[in-house]
């Protein structure tokens, strides 16, 4: 029984990007997947965020003699687009900040103060 309730709020925060995020993303066997970074971003904006925004992100990353490099597309659902290209030492830092973009891309713009 205890299994299940410590499985229980990971698989719920996995369908929350998911729900949100088509993600096609291409990387190395050693490097952070797709599933990974929808993980991350759940983890990044925390179990009561919450958004109507939709993406639909295309992304991939490189290995390269100096680095990998990250190439990340996305576009929201009312034709918001963005592109970023990073430099990362590593794949694992390559990843993280495809999340990273991604759940900024998904938080909804502060209000502005009165």
């Amino acid at each position: 029984m205890w299994t299940a309730l410590l499985l229980w709020p990971a698989s719920l925060a996995f369908a929350s990007a998911r729900a949100h995020v088509q993600l096609q993303f291409e990387a190395p066997a050693h490097c952070p997947q797709a599933q990974d970074i929808l993980r991350a971003i759940d983890s990044q904006l925390g179990p009561d965020f919450q958004t109507s925004t939709q993406l639909q992100a295309r992304g991939r990353v490189i290995a390269r003699a100096d680095g990998y490099l990250l190439e990340i597309d996305y576009a929201t659902a009312t034709g918001a687009e963005d592109q970023r290209r990073v430099q990362a030492e590593s794949c694992i830092a390559a990843g993280q900040a495809a999340a990273l973009f991604l759940a900024l891309a998904l938080a909804p713009a502060p209000s502005p103060a009165a």
